[in-house]
């Protein structure tokens, strides 16, 4: 831990209106009347320049004299590969929501250029003093949070992920507290120590235009409304934490480190920390169309959950359509609210009895129902059971066999049986002659 102490009037961006980040014993104060703030956009012409900084590496004297309007942190929200963040866009149920979360604050390492020439100006200090400020060490620490809120038909998996771009040297870390997805970047090399000079070119070389979070892990729920618009909320919010010191090791103030007078060796001068803290608003360029006018400043993101359009069913028998049937996505055809339309008859096939419809032309598919939920449009397939043969009839004994026309092949036997009955009937006609 070391001194708390704050650099003239480092701008607390919109999380106070009109205060400072910090300053001497805590005071409010409007950066934009204080004239050593007005020392960040000058140049000096008669004093050591050592970072050799020109005019365009330093804040401009109109963001100096309007820091609360001209030194905002701007961000924004859209959907993943969006050219348009204005625009609704729409969703149905079951989409995924990727989104983009930008932050802009391009001035930043500009206001530190500034405020690292302001440091070489104070007092009349001598090229020996700058130089030594130049030569000084720093540590430095940094952390951004992105959050989201979570409206209600919006769900958030069990691990949602964020990828950064624009920001080398920070790690991301997800987690949820209820309805808001924390997204926090945290600078990887914590308190190292360093020279003043390296810190101020590292700075330099990040462009905190356009830091991005991806955020993946949210989806439209299934119980979503229909038809309806909703928007998720995000906050930015970050902290930049660095001490300078003349030594390598970084000395507490105390009786015996301090910065009023040099003490010689041991009784080295105590070492100074800085802090800057923000809170981003909207970017107006990116502020969506259905965003409240009452609140300009709230980051936002609105889309619309439409509802799908119906599928349709198609039922095929063989090559032939048998019919096609309209259904609401993710109902049934026995349960939509679509009332003249309904499963078809089911066709027929010579020698067979239809069996089902099949997702399979082979039948080895998914067997489709009124009550089958339909989520796509989609065909199946007419499955048929071949008929089983009907029972032949008995054969009859050969002796009861009728002959057929032409049949000779028993004539002996009809022959016999003629005789035999012609015979008994003359018998029969001689005895009724004699009887009488």
């Amino acid at each position: 831990m070391v001194d708390f102490y704050c650099a003239p009037e480092f701008v607390n961006t919109g999380i106070i209106s009109k205060w400072s980040g910090l300053n001497i014993f805590l005071h409010p104060r409007e950066p934009q009347n204080n004239p050593y703030f007005q020392q960040f956009s000058k140049i000096p012409e008669d004093r050591t320049n050592p970072h050799k900084f020109k005019q365009s590496d330093i804040l401009t004297t109109e963001e100096t004299s309007k820091p609360l309007e001209k030194l905002q942190v701007l961000a924004d929200i859209k959907a993943k590969g969006s050219t348009d963040s204005k625009k609704i866009d729409e969703y149905k149920k079951g989409d995924p929501i990727d989104l983009e979360f930008s932050m802009n604050a391009s001035w930043f390492k500009r206001y530190i250029n500034g405020f690292a020439l302001f440091s070489t100006q104070v007092g009349g200090m001598s090229d020996e003093g700058i130089q030594k400020i130049y030569n000084q060490y720093a540590m430095s620490d940094a952390q951004l949070v992105f959050t989201l809120d979570i409206p209600n038909g919006v769900t958030i998996s069990n691990n949602p992920t964020a990828k950064i771009s624009g920001l080398d040297g920070f790690t991301a870390n997800v987690s949820r507290e209820g309805n808001t997805l924390l997204v926090k970047l945290r600078k990887n090399e914590k308190a190292k120590v360093c020279k003043w000079k390296d810190l101020i070119e590292k700075i330099n070389s990040i462009d905190t235009s356009n830091i991005n979070v991806s955020i993946s892990g949210l989806k439209v729920s299934n119980d979503s409304n229909q038809d309806s618009q909703m928007t998720i909320r995000g906050t930015v919010s970050g902290f930049y934490d660095f001490a300078t010191s003349h030594t390598e090791k970084f000395y507490l103030p105390s009786p015996e480190h301090n910065n009023h007078e040099e003490l010689g060796a041991g009784y080295e001068n105590c070492a100074s920390r800085y802090y800057w803290s923000f809170a981003a608003i909207q970017d107006p360029s990116g502020l969506d169309k259905a965003a409240d006018s009452n609140k300009p400043n709230q980051i936002s993101y609105t889309f619309k959950v439409n509802k799908p359009a119906d599928n349709t069913v198609t039922f095929k028998d063989g090559n032939a359509t048998h019919a096609t049937v309209k259904v609401e996505n993710g109902k049934s055809i026995d349960n939509d609210a679509l009332a003249n339309q309904s499963m078809p008859s089911d066709p027929t096939k010579s020698g067979y009895i239809f069996k089902e419809w099949n997702t399979q032309n082979d039948g080895k598919g998914t067997k489709f129902t009124g009550s089958t939920i339909v989520n796509e449009d989609m065909v199946v397939y007419a499955i048929y059971s071949k008929n089983p043969t009907p029972n032949k009839p008995g054969k009859l004994p050969n002796n009861s066999k009728l002959p057929k026309t032409g049949d000779n092949i028993n004539m002996p036997l009809y022959v016999a049986v003629l005789v035999i009955s012609g015979v008994l009937l003359f018998a029969l006609y001689f005895k009724r002659r004699k009887d009488n």
